[in-house]
């Protein structure tokens, strides 16, 4: 269950939703109270303020929060003198200009559905091919009406 429930982008599953899931699973085999015992008790998972992770969830986030963190101020800007198109939008003039001014490896762009994303990727990998850089993207779509966040990185080309 959290290694679905974390491919939704949660590391951190309420102790209800696993449980609902356990006793959806179990079609009726299953007693609510021995289920709780064995959830609390279970060595692979851990516990938290929020509910249930994984050790391994919870390594992998502290790695990605390590790599952003050693990559602040660790690079020269893309594309420091970049000027964006005039037919992009004010925010996503301002989202571009601090992803090709960052000194920072990793950026992210985060927006609610239907603000820009898209023209805004295509855009960046323009400007950063001139650079001599080529760009990753990576989107990250939340469910639940949360704003989708986009991740960028880059290598030199």
């Amino acid at each position: 269950m959290l290694r679905h429930t974390s491919s939704s982008g949660k590391s951190v599953a309420a102790e209800h939703e696993l449980l609902e899931a356990a006793l959806a699973h179990g079609h009726g085999e299953v007693e609510l109270t021995a289920l709780k015992t064995v959830l609390r008790q279970n060595p692979d998972l851990i516990a938290t303020e929020k509910g249930y992770s994984t050790r391994e969830i919870l390594m992998m986030e502290l790695a990605l929060i390590a790599a952003v963190t050693h990559g602040k101020s660790a690079v020269a800007p893309l594309n420091f003198d970049y000027s964006p198109a005039n037919w992009l939008g004010p925010d996503q003039q301002t989202a571009m200009c601090h992803v090709l001014q960052s000194a920072d490896r990793i950026t992210g762009i985060r927006g609610l559905a239907g603000t820009g994303r898209p023209p805004c990727s295509g855009k960046l990998n323009t400007a950063c091919e001139k650079a001599g850089y080529a760009a990753i993207l990576r989107a990250h779509w939340r469910r639940h009406g949360d704003p989708a966040q986009g991740r960028f990185s880059r290598r030199h080309a």
